[in-house]
C-alpha cells in the first residue's frame, strides 16, 4: 500500500499515479528531419545519361544476336525437315520400283495367248505393291457391310430398302485408306436408307371430298 506523504499542517497527499510520473518525465517527442531532394548536377545528369545510352545499346545487341540465331535455327530446321522428307519419300520409291519393273515386263507380255498365267502375273504383281505399301503403314478401310461412318466413309448413292438394316453400306465404289492412324482417303460408297412410307394422296382442290356415310 502506498505511504502517504504528509504535509505542514498535518495533511496527507495522497501519491501521484505512474501514469502521470512518466508523462512528466519523458521528454517531448522531436519532429521527424524534412530530407529535400537536391537536384543533379549537370555533370551527374550527363554521365547517368551516358550510362542509359550504353545499357540501351547493349540491349539492342543483344535482341539482334538473339534474333539472328533464331533466324539460323529456323534455317537449319527447315532444312532438315526437307531432308528428311526427301529421305523418306526416296525410301517409298526404291521400294515400289520393283513392282514398276514387273508391270513393264507384264506390258511387254500382254499379247500373250495365256491369259491364265497372264492374270496370275499381274495378281503377284498387286500383292507385292500392297505388301510394299503396308511396310510403310498403309492399311485399307473396312466399307462393304460395315455401318456408314461419316469419319471414313463418303456416301455417293442412298438406296431406300428394308432388306438390309438402315445406314449399311451395301457397295464400295473407291477404296478407302488408312495411313497408320491418320485417314488418309474415305471410302466411296452406296448407303442402305429406310424406305419411305407412301403418303396418301389428298383430293386436289375443287374436288368434292366424300364422307364415310357416302
Amino acid at each position: 500500500m502506498p505511504k502517504m506523504e504528509r504535509r505542514e499542517g498535518g495533511e496527507e497527499e495522497a501519491p501521484q499515479a505512474k501514469g502521470e510520473q512518466k508523462e512528466k518525465e519523458s521528454p517531448p517527442e522531436e519532429s521527424a528531419p524534412v530530407v529535400t531532394k537536391e537536384k543533379p548536377t549537370p555533370a551527374a545528369r550527363k554521365k547517368l545519361i551516358e550510362k542509359l545510352t550504353k545499357e540501351k545499346e547493349e540491349l539492342y545487341d543483344r535482341l539482334l544476336r538473339l534474333q539472328a540465331d533464331y533466324e539460323n535455327y529456323k534455317k537449319r530446321i527447315d532444312k532438315e525437315k526437307q531432308e528428311f522428307y526427301l529421305y523418306t519419300l526416296s525410301e517409298v520409291i526404291r521400294e515400289i520400283l520393283p513392282t514398276i519393273d514387273d508391270l513393264e515386263r507384264a506390258l511387254e507380255k500382254s499379247n500373250s495367248k495365256d491369259l491364265e498365267s497372264y492374270q496370275q502375273g499381274i495378281e503377284l504383281i498387286y500383292n507385292n505393291l500392297r505388301e510394299t505399301l503396308q511396310k510403310f503403314g498403309l492399311q485399307p478401310l473396312k466399307a462393304k457391310e460395315e455401318i456408314f461412318d461419316p469419319h471414313y466413309h463418303e456416301a455417293l448413292f442412298l438406296e431406300e430398302t428394308d432388306q438390309y438394316p438402315e445406314n449399311q453400306i451395301l457397295e464400295e465404289y473407291q477404296k478407302g485408306y488408312m495411313l497408320k492412324d491418320r485417314l488418309l482417303r474415305p471410302a466411296v460408297v452406296k448407303v442402305a436408307v429406310k424406305k419411305k412410307e407412301p403418303q396418301a394422296q389428298k383430293p386436289e382442290q375443287g374436288e368434292d371430298v366424300l364422307s364415310e356415310d357416302g
